[in-house]
């Protein structure tokens, strides 16, 4: 593991082995001794192996974001290269029927359905503050007299902090 700053780039023409099609920027010397490096252990580097956006194939970007390249790299065994070669409808078929199975296997047998958990949003006694609220409101804005709508003010403002609580 360590920082070595390799560019493998996306030619990959007598290094098929090693790393796929879909990297990014040109190889460098770094670059080529980490490929170097993947044939006697078979490894493959997975950067490299499947199409990608560009965003997330980048990096390192420059200032004035013209130049990308594609410097970190996981380095994945050999055997994942045949994964490459499929075409992907052929993969998605492939795993739809295990995946009807487990998923169907462990939800209702294993785990069992999720029960809905019946909680009611707003508790009966919040409902009732409410009411109360709205029956002070009228009679604050109805209040014929400076005294009254103060009073109903201060009893709705009360009511209003409860309500919150």
């Amino acid at each position: 593991m360590g920082d070595i700053n390799a560019k493998v780039g996306g030619k990959n023409v007598d290094r098929e082995h090693e790393m796929g099609k879909h990297g990014i920027g040109h190889m460098n010397e770094n670059g080529e001794l980490l490929a170097d490096l993947c044939t006697p252990n078979n490894i493959v580097i997975g950067g490299t192996l499947f199409p990608l956006k560009r965003c997330h194939k980048a990096a390192w970007v420059s200032l004035d974001h013209q130049t990308e390249n594609q410097i970190d790299h996981v380095m994945v065994r050999q055997r994942l290269e045949v994964l490459q070669t499929h075409e992907p409808e052929k993969t998605d078929t492939a795993w739809t029927t295990p995946k009807k199975v487990i998923t169907g296997t462990c939800r209702e047998e294993v785990l069992g359905r999720p029960q809905p958990k019946e909680k009611p949003w707003i508790r009966e006694e919040t409902w009732q503050k409410l009411e109360e609220m709205r029956r002070l409101k009228h009679a604050m804005n109805n209040a014929k007299t400076k005294f009254q709508k103060q009073m109903a003010g201060s009893r709705y403002s009360t009511m209003a902090k409860e309500v919150k609580k």
